[in-house]
């Protein structure tokens, strides 16, 4: 399954990224728009996370990557089951089907023809479903990304903005020392870890 191009990431102008001191890059602005944390002077921060890495090798991502896979092929199997059950019959059909009368032939074809359509129509109930599913669960592990990387930022951060570096960002430059990917992956992975463990 493909991982890069399914996520929708936080993007903030490029503009914001001019300027930097230390870890952080700063945009000054003598009023404080309404809802925005800036810091004391009027100092906005910026740090970036690559989100192309995060999703990548955040464990939870595996998981389902896991859990989609096995639906998958236990989908696909029941499917070509069928498939093989109806194959065998209607090859049957036509080792018999001379010794039959009219009618019986006419019956048999029917049944054979509603069979035939009802696996056509299980097979794309399925691919329903498994799209389904992958929507479902990669929003479960989009949100769970956006919901912490608030939460870490209350905690570590304090950024005014946490914008996204990946290449489909629409960010065509970020300086390497205001990204924190690493930090927020490990701590993003520990959290993940312990919420498995307190599972069991």
């Amino acid at each position: 399954m493909k991982r890069n191009g399914f996520w929708a990431v936080l993007c903030v102008s490029a503009a914001l990224l001019t300027g930097c001191n230390g870890n952080k890059t700063e945009v000054r602005t003598p009023v404080a728009a309404d809802g925005v944390a800036v810091q004391p002077g009027g100092v906005m921060t910026v740090a970036t996370v690559n989100t192309d890495t995060l999703f990548a090798h955040y464990r939870m991502v595996e998981d389902v990557t896991a859990e989609l896979e096995k639906t998958e092929k236990k989908l696909q199997g029941d499917l070509q089951k069928q498939a093989q059950d109806f194959q065998t019959e209607y090859e049957n059909y036509l080792k018999v089907g001379a010794t039959m009368t009219l009618s019986e032939q006419r019956k048999k074809e029917e049944y054979l023809t509603q069979k035939r359509e009802s696996l056509e129509q299980l097979g794309a109930r399925y691919e329903t479903q498994l799209v389904t599913l992958r929507l479902q669960r990669m929003e479960e592990v989009q949100n769970a990304v956006f919901e912490f990387i608030e939460r870490y930022n209350a905690a570590h951060g304090q950024y005014t903005f946490i914008v996204s570096n990946a290449r489909t960002s629409g960010v065509l430059y970020s300086p390497s020392n205001i990204d924190i990917t690493d930090e927020v992956l490990e701590a993003l992975n520990a959290e993940y870890g312990q919420k498995q463990k307190n599972k069991k």
